[in-house]
């Protein structure tokens, strides 16, 4: 049965990514904004006839983002963003079915423990939360003069996403099938470094993009010619800089990324196959990251963008997974 739980959480990680790439998408594309209400059960069905849609796009007009990105939108612009928050909401609402009705098929047969039921509640509890503040960001948006939800909410759903697939991949590896030998216990700390920092550098990635951030400095490795930008502290923020200040977001960005890679450099042996991995799988990441930011006014930045989270996401499940086999002792405890 524990290989069956295995395969079935490898489906569920698998359904995380392309719930990141749907999300990524979605963003690029301005879409996020276009259905204007939550309805958790009826927002499943779509628009049926024209007078229907021609409604959610009156709703739709009333939002400060149609006004200022998207007045020269037509019906059929409206339905092309429309189907995208759709298909993401969508996916979300499978994910959930996907993760509690094997469950209760399970138990009910006598084939799932009490422990992994409890478990997969917590798994649903925490996918529940995660559906609440993607609505509560949406809700920043519709309510906002400007194009865009609240960076910092953005932030917050992105981070609490991460905290649950953390959870999931937790859950995946607590299930594998034996022959995976520990990591040596000197790579815990480092690692655990490196997880601190990629969480700060998720963030303030997802601040970049909230904010449009990147239109501050869209050159690499200056801000056009600039080692310290102009505008980098500006004195009335004060530490709202560290939230509202797309320079210094983009330069924390930017920089942040070198430091990422330097944990991996205090792991011994160097040459380790999963430390080359991470290292691999980083030097992809920032190459990807001056991609986007480069090419951010231009038509193909939709590529670069997405590619950049899809892997990052990667770098955390493994750097995740390295840092868990390095604790095989704890881990043990939780494995039926």
């Amino acid at each position: 049965m524990i290989r069956t739980i295995h395969n079935w959480l490898t489906i569920i990680v698998i359904m995380f990514f392309v719930m990141v790439f749907l999300g990524g998408i979605t963003r690029l594309k301005d879409a996020g904004l276009s259905i204007v209400e939550w309805k958790p059960v009826t927002g499943i069905i779509p628009p049926f006839n024209e007078q229907q849609w021609q409604e959610e796009f009156e709703k739709y007009k009333q939002i400060g983002q149609y006004e200022i990105l998207h007045s020269h939108f037509t019906l059929e612009d409206f339905k092309q963003i429309y189907w995208l928050e759709w298909l993401h909401r969508l996916w979300g609402r499978l994910m959930g079915l996907v993760i509690l009705l094997p469950a209760l098929w399970w138990w009910v047969r006598g084939k799932f423990s009490n422990l992994w039921l409890r478990r997969v509640l917590i798994l649903v509890f925490l996918m529940l939360v995660q559906a609440t503040l993607g609505w509560l960001m949406v809700k920043t948006g519709v309510d906002n003069p400007l194009p865009w939800v609240d960076p910092l909410f953005l932030g917050i759903h992105n981070l609490f996403a991460l905290f649950v697939f953390s959870y999931v991949v937790y859950l995946w590896f607590v299930s594998r099938p034996a022959g995976w030998s520990p990591l040596p216990s000197s790579w815990s700390k480092p690692l655990h470094i490196a997880l601190a920092l990629f969480a700060l550098q998720f963030f303030y990635g997802t601040l970049m993009a909230g904010m449009r951030a990147a239109l501050a400095g869209t050159s690499y490795p200056t801000f056009y010619g600039e080692w310290i930008p102009q505008g980098l502290w500006l004195p009335e923020l004060g530490w709202e800089n560290l939230l509202e200040n797309k320079v210094f977001i983009n330069f924390i960005h930017r920089h942040l990324a070198l430091f990422l890679v330097l944990p991996f450099f205090f792991i011994k042996p160097l040459t380790h196959r999963v430390n080359l991995f991470l290292i691999g799988l980083w030097t992809l990441q920032f190459l990807l990251g001056i991609h986007a930011l480069i090419f951010y006014t231009k038509d193909i930045k939709i590529y670069f963008a997405v590619l950049h989270q899809l892997n990052g996401w990667l770098f955390f499940m493994v750097l995740f997974i390295a840092f868990l086999r390095t604790k095989e002792k704890f881990v043990k405890k939780w494995i039926e």
